[in-house]
């Protein structure tokens, strides 16, 4: 799983929903370790932007069966009627298989509310993140 997003706490924070969530519902993931190295591979950044070459590359390197991106986006927090911050973001999935053939994509939108402008963009990329693993798992 590669996650990208708009600071490296959001990419992990995402990455260990994901993660725990299919877990959870039984998929396997790579362990962290593993993932790791996967992440730090030059053709990872190709990957994210959706480069199938480079994910058939990635995924018969380090034995992965199914490699799934994730990029997520948020929008500047905004001051709502409670005087508190709300936040917005974006997620957007894609599953592809080692031989190359995407079998799931999907953008999904969350918004949450917080206290700054850094916990409302972090509570809403996570909500967003969560209903895309839901989506994907249906």
């Amino acid at each position: 799983m590669l996650a990208r997003g708009i600071s490296d706490q959001h990419n992990a924070s995402v990455a260990a929903l994901v993660s725990q969530r299919l877990t959870a519902r039984g998929y396997r993931v790579v362990d962290p370790g593993r993932l790791a190295a996967i992440r730090q591979h030059r053709i990872a950044i190709a990957a994210l932007d959706g480069d199938i070459d480079a994910i058939i590359r990635l995924s018969s390197q380090f034995g992965v069966g199914t490699t799934i991106t994730i990029n997520a986006h948020a929008g500047q927090p905004v001051v709502n009627e409670f005087n508190l911050l709300t936040g917005t973001a974006s997620v957007a999935v894609m599953a592809i298989t080692s031989a190359g053939n995407i079998i799931y994509s999907d953008t999904v939108q969350g918004k949450q509310v917080g206290y700054s402008p850094h916990e409302a963009s972090q509570k809403a990329v996570e909500a967003a993140a969560l209903l895309a693993v839901n989506r994907m798992t249906q």
